[in-house]
């Protein structure tokens, strides 16, 4: 897998971490407050052809939550300056 660290000022950095191969998100990991989470994803669907998680476990706290995703609509969002660095 390949990580990218997203940050954005006054925000805890957020981990991506990317399969390789085909690029999609395979595990998000950072902190809420003092409280580091994982998200891994389990599963993907195709919607509106992407591949987008749609099944997902979050680790946070010492409990594991299972999510499913659904329905999706994409949107158009306002840009934002990040740095993103690769490691």
């Amino acid at each position: 897998m390949t990580w990218y660290k997203v940050e954005e000022k006054g925000c805890p950095p957020v981990d991506f971490w990317l399969d390789t191969k085909t690029h999609r998100l395979e595990r998000i990991t950072s902190k809420d407050g003092d409280t580091a989470f994982t998200g891994d994803v389990k599963r993907h669907q195709s919607v509106e052809d992407a591949l987008v998680p749609n099944e997902m476990t979050q680790t946070m706290g010492g409990a594991v939550m299972l999510y499913t995703l659904t329905p999706y609509e994409f949107i158009a969002v306002p840009v934002l300056k990040i740095l993103i660095a690769q490691k």
